[in-house]
C-alpha cells in the first residue's frame, strides 16, 4: 500500500508521506477501523490476555489557530461572525459590514482602527468599550435566540462573540467597561481555532493548543485507547475513561494503569479504585516552602485524630470540598470531600 516491502532496507517512508497517509485514512473514516483491527488480530494471535497492565501518558500538540490578546479577539470575532452572515445571504462582504456598522473593521486590522496612543491608558479603555458596544450591537441585530432563522456558522460566530466578552471583559454600574482580572477557567484564545486552550507541560513551559492522550498495552506496546483534549485538561482527567475504552477494543479487563505522578490525582485513584483496578503513579512532592507538608503529620484515620510535629493532637474538624471538587454543587460525593483538621491555638 505504501510503495514498499517490510524486506526493503532502510525507511520504509518519509515522515510527509506517512502524514499524508494517516490524514487520508481519517478523512476517509478508516482510521479508527485500522486501530480497531489490529487489537482484534492480538487478541487472536494471543498477544492480548484476559487481564492486562496498560501505561498512560499524554504529548502536547500545537495548535494552528492565531493566539490572540482581547483586543485582536473581538475584533476577529467581529469579522467571523459578518463573514457567516456574508456567506448565508450571498451578498458582497463590504454591504453587509456597512449595513451593521462595522466596516472599519475589514479596512484595517482591530488595533490599527483605534489610532491612538497604546501607552495611554484611558485611550485603550475607550477603544475596548467602542469595541464591546459593537460587538454586544452587533448580537442583537443578528438575534440567534430562534435557531430556525439562522444557519449554525452564524450561531456559532455568535458563540464565539458572546465567549470572548464573557471571559475577557468586566463591566461596572455605569456600563464602562475594562479587562477582566485574571484569567478565566477555560479562556478561548484563538478565534480561528476555538478549541485551542493553553497548557503546561510543566510549570516553566507553556504551550497552545491540545493534549494528545494515548493509553497502550505494557506488555506488548499495542494502542488500545487514545483521545485529545484542550491543552488545559490535566493528564489525569480521561484517564479512567480511556481504561474502560482499552477494555471495549481489547475484550481484556484492565487491571492496572501505569502513568507518571501526574495521574495520582485522589480523584483519578478514587475513579480506578472505584472499579477495583490498580493504578500506580508516584504521589507528587510537596512544594518547598515555609509550611509543614502532609507528610509532616501522624494521620489516624481510624480516629480521626491528626498529631502534628510538635506531638499535639487534635480530633477537631470538618467536612469541607476538595480541592478537585466541581464549583456549585449541592452535594458532593465521597472522593470531593475533605476534613479539615483544627489545632489548638
Amino acid at each position: 500500500m505504501l510503495g514498499r516491502t517490510p524486506s526493503e532496507l532502510g525507511p520504509v517512508v518519509s515522515d510527509t508521506t506517512l502524514n499524508d497517509f494517516e490524514k487520508a485514512l481519517r478523512d476517509g473514516g478508516r482510521f479508527e477501523k485500522l486501530l480497531a483491527r489490529t487489537v482484534q488480530l492480538a487478541k487472536a494471535a494471543g498477544l492480548l490476555g484476559e487481564e492486562i497492565e496498560t501505561a498512560q501518558d499524554s504529548s502536547p500538540v500545537i495548535g494552528k489557530g492565531q493566539v490572540q490578546d482581547t483586543y485582536n479577539l473581538l475584533g476577529t470575532s467581529i469579522r467571523k461572525l459578518v463573514s457567516a452572515i456574508v456567506k448565508e445571504e450571498g451578498k458582497p462582504r463590504r454591504e453587509v459590514a456597512t449595513r451593521y456598522g462595522v466596516e472599519d473593521l475589514f479596512a484595517r486590522s482591530t488595533k490599527a482602527t483605534a489610532d491612538i496612543d497604546w501607552s495611554d491608558r484611558e485611550a485603550k479603555r475607550r477603544f475596548l468599550q467602542r469595541l464591546v458596544e459593537t460587538a454586544n450591537k452587533l448580537v442583537a441585530l443578528v438575534d440567534p435566540r430562534e435557531p430556525w432563522g439562522v444557519s449554525r456558522p452564524v450561531r456559532e460566530a455568535v458563540a464565539i462573540v458572546e465567549k470572548v466578552l464573557a471571559q475577557d471583559i468586566e463591566v461596572d454600574a455605569d456600563g464602562n467597561v475594562s479587562l477582566r482580572q485574571g484569567v478565566a477557567e477555560d479562556r478561548l484564545i484563538s478565534v480561528h481555532d476555538p478549541e485551542m486552550r493553553r497548557g503546561h507541560k510543566t510549570q516553566s513551559e507553556a504551550f497552545e493548543g491540545y493534549k494528545f492522550h494515548i493509553t497502550v498495552d505494557v506488555q506488548h506496546g499495542f494502542v488500545l485507547a487514545t483521545e485529545v483534549t484542550g491543552a488545559n485538561v490535566h493528564d489525569s482527567e480521561p484517564s479512567a475513561t480511556m481504561a474502560e475504552s482499552a477494555e471495549q477494543a481489547s475484550d481484556s479487563v484492565v487491571t492496572k494503569v501505569v502513568g507518571d505522578c501526574a495521574y495520582g490525582t485522589e480523584k483519578n485513584r478514587a475513579a480506578h479504585e472505584e472499579v477495583g483496578r490498580a493504578l500506580v503513579a508516584k504521589i507528587p512532592k510537596s512544594p518547598q516552602g515555609a509550611l509543614f507538608g502532609k507528610e509532616h503529620f501522624g494521620i489516624d484515620l481510624e480516629h480521626k485524630t491528626v498529631t502534628c510535629p510538635n506531638g499535639v493532637s487534635t480530633g477537631t474538624s470538618e467536612v469541607v470540598r476538595a480541592r478537585n471538587a466541581e464549583p456549585g454543587k449541592e452535594r458532593l460525593r465521597p472522593e470531593e470531600r475533605a476534613r479539615l483538621f483544627v489545632f489548638p491555638p
